[in-house]
């Protein structure tokens, strides 16, 4: 695992969160960033270290709690963009389904979304979201 400076990393993030973590350090872990040495955050693991996406969820939603079956998923897919309006919280069932989904896109399949065909990820990803599905 290399340690890296928020510099160092190419992740999105809002102006006023990248202030408050620019003094931390990161590494990278499953393509997500995660900050170090984060003491007793809520989020941290028993490293202490807290995944971005986290952190920028509470940030922005302080009173929201995420359950043991809630994830914090990246909207477009890219795990280094942390930014909020990228970021929405889902039951962890359907996490997996949304992967699948877009898993399939990627693979060249049309994806069938309450019964109707997509054929282009922004179709798949706003159908998505008329059934709260992101």
């Amino acid at each position: 695992m290399s340690i890296k400076s928020l510099s160092t990393i190419r992740t999105k993030l809002d102006p006023e969160v990248k202030c408050k973590l620019a003094l931390r350090r990161f590494d990278i872990h499953d393509e997500h960033v995660r900050i170090l040495d984060m003491g007793n955050h809520p989020d941290s693991d028993s490293g202490r270290r807290v995944h971005v996406h986290r952190f920028v969820w509470r940030y922005f939603n302080p009173d929201d709690v995420i359950t043991s079956d809630e994830i914090i998923h990246h909207l477009n897919g890219d795990p280094l963009d942390n930014r909020v309006c990228n970021l929405t919280k889902v039951k962890r069932e359907d996490h997996r389904r949304i992967h699948n989904k877009m898993e399939a896109y990627e693979r060249g399949y049309k994806t069938f979304v309450r019964g109707v065909i997509r054929e282009t990820e922004q179709e798949v990803i706003e159908s998505m979201k008329c059934y709260a599905m992101v």
